[in-house]
Parts: C-alpha cells; sequence; structure tokens
C-alpha cells in the first residue's frame, strides 16, 4: 500500500490475519507468559515489582511475537512515517503558540452560552499551565468522562494536585504518574515514587472532559455520549483539540471515552491493537490511544508499567527529542 492510499495504514492491519477489531474481541485462551499481560481481561493480580521488571527488560517485544501481532520495530515505523508525530509544533507560524489558553476560552465562552441549560452549569479544561505545555517534549492531551459535581475549571484542579494543594486522589493521583512517565521517557514506577517533583508533570499536560455539565458520583454512560456525540458538541469538542495540538491523546475510559472521541476526530479509521492489545490509531499527525479510566481499581502501579511498556513501543524515541 502506498503512503497516499492511509494516512495511519490502518487498512494493512485490518488486513492482517493477526488482527481482531477491538469491538469485536473476545478473551482467547493463550500461554501463561501472554495471559498476565492481556488488555482484556486485565491482569489485576499482577504485583508492579513483576510489571516494573518486564518494562525494563523489555519483554513487550517477545509478547507481541506470542500474539502474533505485528512487531514494535514495525509499529514503530508506522507512527514515525505515517502519523508523522515529531517534535516540530503544527501551529499556524504567524499565531503565537502561547495564545492557546485565550482561545479555548474564547471557545468556552461561545459554547457556555450556545444553550440556556449550559449557563451557570459549565466546567472549563484544557492546558494546566500554557508555558510549561508549550515547552513540554511531547505535546500531551488526557480526555476525561466528566466534571464530578462541580462546574470548576478543570485546569485550577490540575494546577492544585501539581502543587500538592489537594491530594488522595486517585484519579488525579494516576494522571500525575503518566504524565511523568511518557514525559520522561517511561521510567519505572519505582522512580516515579522516589521523585518528589513527580507532580509538577502535570503542568506540562492538557486535560478535557467530554461532557461539561455535572455529573454525580458515578458517571452515566449515556449521558456522556449523547453530549459529546450531539451535532454541536461534536463541532466545539473537535475545535477544542485543534487549539491544544496533542501529538499524543489518551482516552480515559473504555467505550464510554474512546468511542465518542474515534466518532468526532476520525469516523472512518479502526482501532488497531498493539503487542499487548492496546487499541490505537492516528489522526492528524497525532497519536490515541484507548486505555482504562484513571480512577480504575488496579494498582497504580500495574496501570502504570502497561501504558508505559506500550507507548514505549508505539512512539518514535526521537519524537521526544528537543
Amino acid at each position: 500500500m502506498s503512503r497516499g492510499e492511509s494516512k495511519c495504514s490502518a487498512d494493512l492491519f485490518c488486513r492482517s490475519p493477526a488482527f481482531v477489531p477491538f469491538a469485536m474481541r473476545k478473551p482467547q485462551p493463550c500461554s501463561p507468559l501472554v495471559t498476565r499481560h492481556c488488555f482484556y481481561p486485565f491482569p489485576k493480580k499482577t504485583d508492579g515489582e513483576t510489571w516494573n521488571r518486564l518494562l525494563e527488560e523489555s519483554r513487550w517485544d517477545s509478547d507481541a511475537k506470542l500474539r502474533g501481532a505485528l512487531h514494535v520495530r514495525a509499529v514503530r515505523r508506522m507512527i514515525s512515517v505515517d502519523c508523522e508525530l515529531k517534535k516540530e509544533t503544527r501551529v499556524d507560524p504567524q499565531r503565537n503558540p502561547m495564545d492557546r489558553t485565550g482561545m479555548l476560552d474564547q471557545l468556552f465562552e461561545e459554547w457556555a452560552q450556545s444553550r440556556p441549560e449550559y449557563v451557570g452549569n459549565f466546567s472549563r479544561d484544557g492546558i494546566v499551565d500554557e508555558r510549561q505545555y508549550s515547552e513540554a517534549q511531547m505535546r500531551l492531551l488526557f480526555i476525561l468522562k466528566e466534571p464530578r459535581n462541580h462546574s470548576d475549571d478543570l485546569r485550577h484542579h490540575g494546577m492544585d494536585f501539581a502543587q500538592g494543594i489537594k491530594k488522595n486522589n486517585a484519579t488525579w493521583r494516576n494522571l500525575i504518574s503518566w504524565s511523568y512517565g511518557i514525559l520522561n521517557r517511561f521510567p519505572p514506577f519505582s522512580k516515579r515514587l522516589s521523585d518528589p517533583k513527580a507532580p509538577e508533570a502535570l503542568l506540562k499536560v492538557a486535560v478535557l472532559n467530554l461532557k461539561k455539565t455535572r455529573g454525580g458520583s458515578s458517571a452515566v454512560h449515556q449521558e456522556i455520549l449523547d453530549f459529546a456525540l450531539d451535532e454541536s458538541n461534536r463541532d466545539f469538542l473537535k475545535r477544542e483539540v485543534r487549539i491544544i495540538e496533542p501529538q499524543v491523546i489518551v482516552c480515559c475510559g473504555r467505550s464510554t471515552v474512546d468511542e465518542p472521541v474515534r466518532s468526532i476526530l476520525c469516523p472512518n479509521s479502526t482501532w488497531v491493537l498493539s503487542g499487548n492489545q492496546l487499541p490505537y490509531l492516528c489522526w492528524d499527525g497525532s497519536l490515541i490511544v484507548s486505555y482504562y479510566h484513571p480512577g480504575y481499581h488496579v494498582a497504580d502501579a500495574v496501570l502504570y508499567s502497561y501504558l508505559m511498556g506500550e507507548l514505549r513501543g508505539l512512539l518514535n524515541p526521537e519524537s521526544l527529542e528537543h
């Protein structure tokens, strides 16, 4: 297939006999070595030390071969060539890249006034700290479900957790870990725990909710879908992502987040599975991955090590250079 035929080469992957569409995949028997790394069901009982050891020993490549998937080297080539993940910014050269927050605020003003029910019940989000985001090794965006019991600015929450003003929240604790790992060349989880400055990684990322209006203590799947897939909201969400201009997007919530994001940004694309069954696709020079919500009830070390292991294989290491 020529490069011009498909921006992401997803068709090539789909024709592979080893590929199974994410939505159609069912648990399959596999060897003990592979079972503990399967994306589904999640390996809840694997201790963090084992995952860190596997991460450091690069056992992910051998596991990918056991599963019959394309090995990491081929995936890296596909990402670096077709998706063109690279260090150069993609913003308009005539525009100051430091004005993204101002553009987001203008968008939110327009969005909040688009319907009466949004007035006084609209949560803003986006880039936590614009200067640090623009200077980061990679522009990273986490997409969550909805604000919980508040209509505050999600950026302020990120700032509070980055500065240690707020603590003891599983969602933000894992967002700190994932941000730290991705922006620091995927170190073992133990290094994240030992680094007192790890929370500051939140200042270098962007975080947004698919649904901008208040939710309850538990997210309602259909309400999030109805909001995100509304024709007007779809347009606003796509404009928001384009302003943020991420190079890597992590969808934090299977089905509830990943499918609406795919439908909004790249409706004609199909999820591709990495060697260890992490769904991903490419959109406009960005890598999008489907992952668990950071509040998922699994050990932090397991969530961290699995995501870091797969992203380390998918991302071209040169894209992390300044």
